[in-house]
């Protein structure tokens, strides 16, 4: 997660249009767990700083496409929400984000699905997560995080 989120900032900040800055951030393997929270909480708190106090029409690469700001917060709080899911499901521990944050990165980030009244499940199933009655497991998706042009509209 820290990895993505730093890389995601980095993206926003050097405006790179080809490619991926190449660089990795690893933490110490001796880190513990409370670290690496650490280590999340500040590279998400550079994240939001560099959306923030980026300009309207900052533009960088991202494998699926060239995004904004407010395209990098929402991959970077995808990257949180649902590995967060993982973690937790792998630990036997409930997580489940509010609806609005799920509503938010669906109409973000997957703009060509309907809405639901279960946003998390439609969010977990979209990326493979889970199942969703009436639908075929996901087995392969991607995000769509292009900029969201002016009056165009989103599901």
């Amino acid at each position: 997660m820290a990895d993505n989120l730093i890389a995601y900032a980095g993206q926003l900040v050097s405006g790179t249009s080809d490619a991926y800055l190449p660089f990795r951030l690893v933490a110490n393997p001796r880190t513990p767990p409370s670290g690496l929270l650490d280590l999340i909480e500040m590279t998400g708190a550079l994240l939001a700083m560099t959306v923030r106090d980026a300009p309207a029409s900052a533009r960088a690469y991202h494998g699926y496409g060239m995004t904004d700001a407010e395209g990098f917060a929402a991959l970077g709080a995808a990257e949180v929400v649902l590995h967060t899911h993982d973690i937790a499901a792998g630990i036997g521990v409930p997580f489940e984000p509010d609806a609005a944050t799920s509503s938010w990165l669906l109409g973000r980030l997957h703009r060509d699905l309907p809405e639901d009244d279960a946003p998390w499940q439609l969010l977990l199933w979209a990326t493979g997560r889970g199942d969703l009655p009436g639908h075929e497991r996901v087995r392969r998706w991607r995000w769509n995080p292009e900029p969201v042009m002016q009056g165009a509209a989103s599901s």
